[in-house]
């Protein structure tokens, strides 16, 4: 069941990455959960917290965006909604250690 209510809180994620409000507040919104128990239950469940989580799912979803190779960094900064280019490029870096443009010289053959 605890695997199950990350997995949906993943999906929730998922599914809204282009808000730029996606926060942990309107995670526990649409969960219907307080805030608090969303902080204590994802506390109980994971070493990540939800600040974290919606950070990695985002950075994955760049990862994968950059390798396909059909946006520009702009156009996914924006898709994943982040309202200044050079915030996910920090983002970026910090999660991989490497900027989103070094990230797409790598995959390029």
């Amino acid at each position: 069941m605890d695997n199950e209510f990350i997995q949906k809180m993943v999906v929730l994620i998922e599914e809204n990455l282009e808000e730029a409000s996606l926060t942990p507040d309107w995670v526990a919104e649409k969960l219907g959960l307080s805030k608090t128990q969303l902080y204590r239950k994802m506390k109980a469940l994971s070493d990540q917290s939800v600040s974290e989580l919606i950070k990695a799912v985002r950075m994955h979803r760049a990862a994968e965006l950059l390798s396909a190779g059909e946006l520009t960094v702009s156009e996914i900064s924006f898709k994943l909604g982040f309202s200044e280019q050079s915030n996910f490029s920090r983002s970026f870096y910090n999660h991989f250690g490497k900027y989103p443009t070094q990230y797409l010289k790598e995959k390029k053959p």
